[in-house]
């Protein structure tokens, strides 16, 4: 029953993280839209992008590494999963990790909150790289520079590509486990 203790374990590390990824992005959010002042600039323009709005550019960084984490969770999971499948000593438990299996294949009960992790971030990235145009329709008069576009767009399409690759890397290394249970069960 160890490695059902295990399952269980990292199913409460992975919830874990994903609150402490909605903490963390609502607190650097709060920072960076809330902390700064507008105002004028060095040059006596008008308003420009105050320093604390660039902790924005933290969070795809902060998205991504949460979703590398949460992934090996679930990778860690399916692993024992079908290891109890294949060499459980319980009847239950093989019937159970087998009942799994079949869902997943079909349609995975578990898929919600693979959703929200991955269209949360998707979804922040791309809010980070809009950010200085999202700011600017707002704002009747709005200068910024284009260095600071640079900047705000570099985060968050790296963001967007380092999570679009670790979802990619989790699918492909979910299918691998998948071909390699089903070698064993023969």
């Amino acid at each position: 029953m160890e490695l059902r203790n295990e399952i269980v374990e990292s199913q409460k590390i992975r919830a874990d993280f994903l609150k402490w990824k909605l903490i963390i992005v609502a607190t650097i959010g709060a920072a960076g839209l809330g902390l700064g002042s507008y105002g004028r600039d060095g040059d006596g323009g008008d308003s420009t992008m105050s320093k604390p709005e660039y902790l924005l550019c933290i969070v795809p960084f902060v998205c991504a590494y949460t979703d590398l984490l949460c992934r090996h969770l679930s990778v860690r999971i399916l692993i024992i999963g079908a290891f109890i499948k294949h060499a459980a000593t319980m009847e239950i438990e093989r019937r159970y990790e087998d009942f799994v299996y079949k869902l997943r294949e079909m349609a995975n009960p578990f898929t919600f909150e693979d959703i929200a992790l991955q269209w949360s971030s998707i979804l922040l990235s791309i809010f980070v790289l809009l950010y200085p145009k999202i700011k600017c329709y707002l704002e009747s008069n709005c200068n910024y520079d284009s260095r600071q576009e640079i900047v705000f767009a570099a985060s968050g399409g790296i963001g967007l590509l380092l999570i679009l690759s670790i979802w990619w890397m989790h699918e492909k290394r979910i299918k691998k486990i998948h071909e390699e249970a089903k070698k064993l069960s023969n």
